[in-house]
């Protein structure tokens, strides 16, 4: 199987993927001690692809899809379902043609609203 968003197929699997769960805290300081630390919840958890694509041409397909709700599909099915897409980086490596390094930034919540 391999790595889609929405309809633009990657030509490679992403080199890596990275996933953070995060809280929402913030910290009082307290003299001589450790902070008082509030917990207010979970926030968006935000998942990080990065790799290579063979086809230049594909950049602008990636391109058209940040801010948008996305649905992923991989063969890991860990990573599947509803995102937003954050980001997206590229550069094209030095010297090679159609060989660009990307970076795409996914968030995903318990509902969206798109604007």
């Amino acid at each position: 199987m391999s790595w889609q968003i929405e309809s633009v197929t990657l030509p490679l699997p992403p080199r890596t993927v990275t996933v953070k769960y995060a809280a929402a805290v913030k910290s009082v300081n307290m003299p001589g001690s450790l902070p008082y630390i509030m917990s207010f919840g979970k926030q968006a958890v935000t998942m990080t692809w990065e790799g290579y694509l063979t086809d230049k041409s594909l950049v602008d397909d990636l391109a058209d899809l940040v801010y948008k709700q996305v649905t992923v599909a991989t063969p890991d099915t860990n990573y599947n379902g509803e995102w937003i897409l954050a980001s997206f980086t590229w550069r094209e490596r030095g010297g090679r043609v159609n060989d660009v390094e990307y970076r795409l930034e996914f968030i995903k919540g318990s509902d969206y609203t798109v604007m």
